[in-house]
């Protein structure tokens, strides 16, 4: 964490070389950027927000519409994705969705997510996006996973047996 209570963020390309950092947003759950260069980050606590950067790390926009309070908690959201459409995708764990967000900070879409049978034990701590597919691999704080495609539908389910929190899902 840098001076002054905000995160800090260093983007690397793939092959190692652009390095660039600085700070942005506090409470950094995770951070992701698109193939364009624009970052996302998912900031929970009082920020509770994904963050948009340009590729220079300059604030450009935010989305603010998921659900935290002194009931469910102040950790929304616990994840951001970027997909190979270049959107974003920002982890609404509390509303059981998954909010689709344009580089430009617009709302595209929310898809809805089954409650797991476990119900708030099993929050979806962490999830991939397959834009190709059309579906999610989420993972719950309780380890299982469970594919779900943008219809809603759950797939299939895998019995996990380790818990999970956001990063906890390496690939699918």
């Amino acid at each position: 964490s840098a001076p002054h209570d905000h995160g800090y963020v260093l983007r690397i390309g793939r092959d190692g070389a652009g390095k660039y950092g600085g700070e942005i947003v506090y409470a950094i759950g995770t951070v992701t950027a698109n193939a364009a260069g624009v970052v996302a980050s998912a900031n929970g606590h009082f920020a509770h927000k994904v963050q948009l950067y340009d590729p220079k790390l300059a604030q450009t926009a935010a989305v603010t519409d998921f659900l935290v309070n002194d009931t469910v908690g102040w950790n929304a959201p616990a994840h951001v994705e970027a997909g190979d459409s270049g959107d974003f995708y920002g982890l609404d764990q509390h509303r059981n969705r998954i909010l689709r967000i344009s580089p430009q900070a617009k709302v595209v879409r929310a898809y809805a997510m089954p409650a797991t049978p476990t119900g708030k034990t099993d929050l979806a701590g962490d999830f991939r996006v397959c834009e190709a597919k059309e579906q999610f691999y989420v993972v719950g704080r309780g380890g299982d996973i469970r594919c779900i495609g943008f219809d809603g539908e759950v797939r299939w389910t895998e019995k996990g047996g380790t818990a999970s929190g956001p990063g906890g899902l390496c690939a699918y």
